[in-house]
């Protein structure tokens, strides 16, 4: 066993270029040890997303809020998950994608950011996809 501790784990912010996705991502299954589960902790700002929507092949990814809420958008739809919601994305399946605080919510306890660990399981050879970047729109 080898145990990582989130305050011990360096953490990289996303640089600003890249807006609106952001973010500081701090690997915790690496720090771990793991080589066959990917775990970041995620810290998101207002207006950041987290990824641009997408879909994987063959990677399922679970997701735990920590605190504050976010938006989260799901093959043109969107609801809010706050602080203890946990989301598992099985894979090949809606593109997704996640904001902080973008729609008030009874869990709101942070307004406007949001705390997440993200849990995937990486696959090799396999595909993802950004259907809103292909076609050429932005449509959240």
């Amino acid at each position: 066993m080898t145990l990582a501790h989130w305050d011990d784990v360096e953490g990289r912010d996303v640089p600003d270029r890249f807006a609106p996705l952001g973010g500081r991502w701090q690997r915790l299954a690496d720090a771990a040890g793991s080589v066959r589960v990917g775990a970041h902790r995620v810290l998101l700002a207002p207006g950041q997303m987290i990824t641009p929507p997408h879909v994987h092949s063959a990677e399922e990814e679970i997701f735990h809020v920590l605190g504050g809420s976010a938006t989260l958008w799901q093959d043109g739809s969107t609801c809010t998950v706050g602080s203890s919601d946990t989301l598992v994305f099985a894979p090949g399946r809606q593109p997704r994608s996640h904001r902080p605080g973008q729609i008030p919510g009874p869990c709101r306890r942070d307004p406007g950011s949001a705390g997440m660990v993200a849990i995937s399981t990486p696959q090799e050879n396999a595909a993802g996809s950004t259907p809103w970047i292909s076609a050429g729109s932005r449509t959240w």
